[in-house]
């Protein structure tokens, strides 16, 4: 597998997907607090950006869980390294977390309670079709 051509595939589709959430946000918080008449445009162009890096970043590390040779804890750790870097690095740059250790706190908490509920539903998602699988390959036989 060319990894570097599947980061690039994941990457910019991730890059699409990133901003498309950013501005899906903006519009719900321009509707939430009743924008009307003119908008600081810096701040808006800049969250994007950053939607589109982190996009890109968080789309492309799943290539991670594809290198051959290291064993699933490996990528694991290694995969949720990267985009816990990702995003703390985007809500500083963002300002999208407020100041304080007991928010940075409960960031944490919540960002590591969804990695794990995420990383258990892909692995059940998985272990299942692979179950499907093996089943039909049985059956063929």
């Amino acid at each position: 597998m060319n990894y570097f051509k599947e980061v690039l595939k994941r990457g910019t589709m991730g890059i699409s997907v990133g901003v498309s959430i950013s501005a899906v946000v903006f519009c719900i918080m321009a509707f939430e607090i009743d924008i009307n008449g003119s908008v600081a445009v810096k701040p808006i162009v800049n969250d994007f950006l950053i939607s589109a890096v982190l996009g890109f970043l968080l789309a492309s590390s799943s290539v991670i869980f594809n290198v051959e040779g290291w064993s699933f804890l490996k990528k694991t750790i290694l995969h949720f390294i990267t985009i816990v870097t990702a995003f703390s690095i985007a809500s500083v740059l963002g300002d999208w977390m407020p100041e304080g250790v007991v928010p940075k706190l409960v960031y944490a908490l919540i960002f590591i309670t969804l990695y794990v509920v995420m990383w258990c539903s892909y692995k059940i998602y998985w272990k299942l079709k692979i179950n499907e699988i093996n089943s039909k390959l049985q059956r063929k036989k």
